[in-house]
C-alpha cells in the first residue's frame, strides 16, 4: 500500500513540473471589426506610388519654447521663507519686569515652511516656556540674550522634521519695566483672589 502511494504521488509530482515547464499562457487578440459600410471603409489609394498626405511639422524655432514650457514642471517658489514670531510679552521668573522678544525663523525648503506656519501656535508656547524658567538676571545682556537664542533653536530644531532652519534671530529682545503702580497678573494669569 505505501509502494502505492508513493508511486502516485512521484507521478502527481512529475505531472505538476511538466505543467509548470511547458505551461505558456494564452494571449488572445480582440477580433478585428470590420467595417460593416463602405462609406465607413478608408478609400484605397487610387495611385499604387501616392503617399497620405500629413500635415508638416512647425518650424523648429516655434516648436523648441512651447515643447520646453510644456515639458517644464511649474516649480516650487525659491526662499529664503521668513516666518516671523512675535513680539511677545513673556513673563520672567521672579520679577515684575518682562521681556519682550520676536523670532525670525529663515529656511529654504517650501516643505518646512509649511511646517512652521502649521506649528506657530507650538513654538510660541516654546518661548513663554523658555521665558517662564529664567530669571531677570540670565535673561540680561548679550550672554543671557546669546543663551536665549541657544536654547530656543535647540528646541525649535527637535520639532522642526522637514528641513533645516538656516537661520534663527531675534526681531525684538527687551527687558520692560512693569507699569508703575500695576499690580496686573502677568499676560494669561488670572487675577489674585481676595481674602
Amino acid at each position: 500500500m505505501q509502494r502505492l502511494v508513493i508511486i502516485v504521488a512521484i507521478a502527481a509530482l512529475g505531472a505538476g513540473a511538466w505543467f509548470v515547464l511547458t505551461w505558456k499562457p494564452r494571449v488572445e487578440t480582440p477580433p478585428a471589426v470590420a467595417p460593416t459600410t463602405a462609406a465607413a471603409a478608408p478609400a484605397p489609394p487610387t495611385e499604387p506610388d501616392a503617399a497620405p498626405i500629413t500635415a508638416a511639422p512647425p518650424p523648429a524655432t516655434e516648436a523648441a519654447p512651447a515643447t520646453e514650457a510644456a515639458a517644464a514642471p511649474e516649480s516650487a517658489p525659491a526662499g529664503p521663507f521668513v516666518v516671523t514670531l512675535g513680539p511677545y510679552t513673556l513673563a520672567l521668573r521672579d520679577s515684575k519686569r518682562k521681556l519682550r522678544a520676536g523670532v525670525e525663523l529663515t529656511t529654504d525648503n517650501p516643505v518646512t515652511l509649511r511646517e512652521l506656519r502649521g506649528r506657530r501656535e507650538q513654538l510660541r508656547r516654546m518661548m513663554y516656556f523658555l521665558s517662564a524658567h529664567r530669571t531677570e538676571e540670565s535673561a540680561q545682556g548679550e550672554a543671557g540674550k546669546a543663551r536665549f537664542l541657544a536654547d530656543l533653536s535647540e528646541r525649535f530644531r527637535n520639532v522642526v522634521k522637514t528641513g533645516d532652519l538656516d537661520k534663527i534671530e531675534f526681531t525684538a529682545y527687551v527687558i520692560e519695566d512693569a507699569a508703575p503702580g500695576s499690580d496686573a497678573p502677568p499676560e494669561g494669569e488670572a487675577p489674585p483672589s481676595a481674602p
